[in-house]
């Protein structure tokens, strides 16, 4: 229950973030009606390079640093971080000095995303991004394209060269990220709001069935 209610102020604050007051007036409305996810596929090197930034270190999150995690991040609190240790996912901080600047969460098991209300099966060679955010502070300056450079280097590394990520229809500056960075869509995923009642849809090589949500097999690797 309180990842849900969490799901919902971020999803709030974030749609004003990227759509702006105006515009969040049009998509809020629609967004309690019908709830669309565009799902995309980066199997490359993430884009093209950029040139180093200057104090940036890459590093999985540990206990030692929830505390500054949490002071850039108040939604991150310890108990979520370890409802999400829990879940087997794994955390990628992007430090530039000593702020964590952008988070990342990753997984190669399925897990229940509070936002979609269904659970998510990574396929073989594929893991999922579950959740990704940079600071306003840090903005624009290159920290978020060079951690998923890295995270996509180490997955690869483990046999999983295929990230998956799900992300609001709204959400356009993370769509043209996205974009920047190589991937791919590959379909949607999302339902409508009847009431007490939600109807499901899926679209291109998105599959739903009952409460799984995974992407169909690339062909000759079923």
């Amino acid at each position: 229950m309180l990842a849900v209610l969490r799901e919902k102020i971020q999803a709030v604050g974030d749609l004003f973030r990227a759509a702006g007051p105006a515009g969040a007036l049009v998509e809020l409305p629609l967004w309690t009606i019908r709830r669309a996810f565009v799902v995309l596929e980066l199997s490359g090197e993430g884009g093209a390079s950029t040139a180093p930034i200057d104090g940036l270190r890459v590093a999985r999150l540990g206990e030692g640093d929830l505390s500054a995690l949490q002071r850039l991040f108040p939604v991150m609190t310890g108990h979520e971080v370890r409802r999400r240790w829990s879940e087997g996912q794994v955390c990628t901080i992007g430090w530039v000095g000593c702020e964590p600047a952008y988070y990342r969460w990753d997984t190669t098991r399925p897990v229940h995303l509070a936002f979609l209300g269904k659970t998510f099966h990574p396929g073989p060679g594929e893991f999922l991004t579950t959740e990704a955010r940079t600071h306003d502070r840090f903005r624009r300056l290159g920290v978020a394209r060079a951690v998923t450079r890295s995270t996509l280097q180490e997955f690869r590394a483990g046999g999983r060269p295929r990230r998956v990520t799900l992300v609001a229809c709204w959400n356009r500056p993370s769509l043209r990220f996205n974009v920047r960075v190589a991937s791919r869509i590959v379909g949607t995923v999302g339902y409508w709001n009847l009431g007490v009642r939600r109807r499901y849809f899926a679209t291109g090589a998105v599959r739903l069935e009952g409460s799984v949500v995974s992407i169909a097999t690339p062909p000759g690797e079923a």
